[in-house]
């Protein structure tokens, strides 16, 4: 908890947020669910949409205490199905918003067992600029032979630059048959 000695209130939860997002000086896309909402209707898509009475800068610098992740768009899968044994492949792609580590892998997700085996590493940990990261799978694992039919997760796991306690997981389905 940070003392600012400020009190914020108003009708819509959405906004009151955003305000204080504006006065600890954090960016307003830094919190997606806030970004996610607006899209949808529940509130202002931007801090100039709020009518503010009284608010004044900060007394104090507001040091923020935790790392925000780096946004990262879920992977997308092409064509959903594939089979290997007729020299098919998959297009897998995502997007981060800046620099981050990211590591891609395919894992076989059992629905007896909530544990997941990786098949094959596309990559590991490694540093990635802002922007699309586009791979493509044969199919196979990491020993070269390929999986049997089955439904298969591609597994983008990323995290901030510096930061181990920070790790963020998206996934995708893919089938092979």
């Amino acid at each position: 908890p940070v003392d600012m000695n400020t009190i914020v209130a108003g009708r819509n939860a959405i906004a009151v947020d955003k305000v204080c997002l504006q006065q600890m000086e954090i960016a307003q896309n830094r919190v997606l669910h806030l970004s996610y909402a607006a899209q949808k209707g529940l509130g202002p898509q931007r801090i100039g949409e709020i009518e503010t009475l009284g608010i004044k800068k900060p007394t104090h610098n507001f040091v923020m205490p935790f790392d925000v992740p780096v946004r990262l768009e879920y992977p997308r899968v092409y064509p959903g199905s594939f089979s290997p044994d007729q020299d098919q492949r998959v297009w897998l792609f995502y997007w981060v918003e800046s620099l981050c580590m990211t590591k891609v892998e395919i894992v076989e997700a059992s629905e007896l067992t909530p544990s997941l085996t990786s098949i094959r590493t596309l990559h590991d940990f490694e540093e990635r600029a802002g922007g699309v990261e586009v791979l493509t799978w044969d199919g196979r694992d990491d020993t070269g032979e390929v999986v049997p039919p089955g439904r298969y997760t591609v597994r983008v796991e990323w995290k901030n630059i510096g930061s181990e306690l920070l790790y963020m997981t998206a996934t995708a389905w893919v089938w092979v048959i």
